[in-house]
């Protein structure tokens, strides 16, 4: 899998996060470990880069890019992408798009910690509703 990082977004991602860290692409739904966003409304139409400096192991899928960025990604987000990836900056935010489609026009930032939400948290966010 391979996207393209616009120089913006390269700028953009230097000031939030530490490029010693992996990056990961996940969806911001609720439906893994990094995520405290919840509802059928999120399904596949919220992203985030989560950067940690601990095990990924549910993200094991290379994202290649040509800026060297240490980014990945895992089956479940697979689904929701397309071919032709970009990452750049949209109206003044991070943005995902693909060659058919706006995929999120304002990507969050997660510093992950493990101060983050339990699985049974998660559990109980998943029953939400939009």
């Amino acid at each position: 899998m391979k996207i393209d990082i616009a120089k913006e977004a390269i700028d953009f991602l230097k000031k939030k996060v530490d490029f010693k860290n992996d990056l990961l692409l996940a969806v911001d739904d609720g439906s893994n470990r990094y995520s405290d966003v919840g509802g059928s409304c999120t399904i596949g139409d919220k992203f985030q880069i989560v950067s940690l400096a601990q095990d990924h192991s549910d993200f094991p899928i290379t994202v290649e890019n040509e800026a060297g960025i240490k980014l990945f990604t895992s089956e479940n987000e697979k689904f929701f992408l397309g071919n032709g990836l970009k990452l750049l900056i949209y109206k003044g935010h991070l943005a995902l798009k693909d060659d058919n489609e706006m995929l999120d026009d304002n990507i969050s930032i997660n510093n992950y910690s493990s101060h983050h939400l339990t699985d049974e948290q998660r559990e109980k966010l998943g029953l939400t509703v939009c």
